[in-house]
């Protein structure tokens, strides 16, 4: 009985064998090479690791044997899902391009374990990239002005709960020049101060540091921004002669003579604001017998004439004869505040 059965499973093992042998042969005489055009892509191993956009997707050409049937599931799964390899920063943070072996990655990676292919050729074989090792380091911030900017050096400060460390994220390569460095947030002669004499300044990477966006990585600095205060360096000048210029349209001045009750200068109660150089010209021009200040005019149409005539005209005006109107003032160069208008008065007459 044993003896029957033992020969009935030797018929079946040798059975299978044989058709096991079979259905390799089959598949030998159906091998045919094939070409698929496909993408890798190359993944950070973690969020510390940089790799240019550039570089991050390689579109290659394989040239592979496979059986017919193996062949359809492998150019659909290669043209649909992208081969990913994991990349690692070399243990050397100086050494930053990396001579990817594609042709290796393909054949272990783990997305196609399982498929029967064997790679003829693959274009291209290998790959170099760059890749940074990034750290991120807490670096100080030093606040400084532009001499043209004239702040009282004593009295820059960062805001109320300002930092006063900010983090940036480099190249490990670039750490060793990141010892003792400071970010700088500068003041300008163009940086304004809000309501709450509060300005807002970027941070910077100091001058002495060189090579800072190696590849195309850009070094990220947290915050950006930063805010703090001051104060101006600054001087005024108060009960201030102007000078009155008129702006008359060429038609208006041909008909109509115009003068001021002050002739053409008058003396306000005008404060002007500004760094001591540009408040020592207005002087210096003064003593020169100069008139650096000037308050505007214009008057462009007929319109306009008409209600200063009958304006004037009116016995209750202020100064007889005259009507009032607000003058533009044009402040010199350099000066920060300054009243936007003042007040004269003027008498329009027809010429005859």
């Amino acid at each position: 009985m044993n003896s029957k059965l033992f020969g009935q499973l030797k018929d079946i093992l040798i059975a299978a064998a044989i058709a096991m042998l079979i259905w390799l042969y089959a598949e030998a005489e159906n091998l045919t090479p094939s070409k698929v055009n496909f993408q890798i892509k190359l993944i950070p191993a973690n969020e510390n690791i940089y790799i240019s956009p550039q570089d991050r997707i390689i579109s290659v050409s394989m040239d592979y044997i496979s059986s017919t049937g193996q062949t359809s599931i492998i150019n659909e799964k290669l043209k649909n899902q992208p081969i990913e390899i994991k990349i690692s920063p070399d243990p050397d943070p100086s050494s930053i391009t990396q001579n990817i072996n594609l042709l290796y990655e393909i054949e272990h990676s783990s997305q196609y374990k399982g498929l029967a292919f064997n790679i003829e050729k693959l274009s291209p074989p290998r790959k170099s990239v760059d890749v940074l090792q990034l750290v991120t380091i807490d670096c100080p911030i030093q606040i400084t002005a532009d001499t043209n900017a004239y702040i009282k050096s004593d009295s820059i400060k960062h805001a109320p709960n300002a930092t006063l460390n900010a983090k940036i994220t480099i190249p490990k390569s670039l750490e060793k020049q990141f010892e003792n460095q400071s970010l700088i947030a500068n003041i300008t002669k163009d940086t304004k101060l809000d309501d709450n004499n509060i300005a807002t300044l970027d941070l910077k990477l100091p001058d002495s540091i060189t090579d800072a966006n190696t590849s195309d990585f850009q070094i990220k600095i947290e915050p950006a921004s930063i805010p703090v205060t001051y104060q101006k360096n600054s001087k005024t000048l108060d009960k201030q002669i102007l000078k009155i210029k008129f702006e008359l349209e060429q038609n208006i001045q041909n008909k109509y003579t115009i003068e001021l009750h002050t002739n053409n200068e008058i003396i306000d109660e005008i404060v002007f604001t500004g760094p001591i150089d540009a408040i020592n010209k207005i002087i210096n021009d003064q003593k020169n017998g100069e008139t650096p200040l000037f308050a505007r005019i214009a008057i462009e149409d007929q319109k306009t004439i008409n209600q200063y005539i009958t304006a004037q005209a009116r016995p209750d005006q202020e100064k007889k004869g005259y009507s009032r109107i607000l003058a533009k003032i044009i402040a010199p160069d350099g000066i920060e505040k300054a009243p936007i208008s003042v007040s004269v008065f003027i008498k329009i007459t027809p010429k005859k």
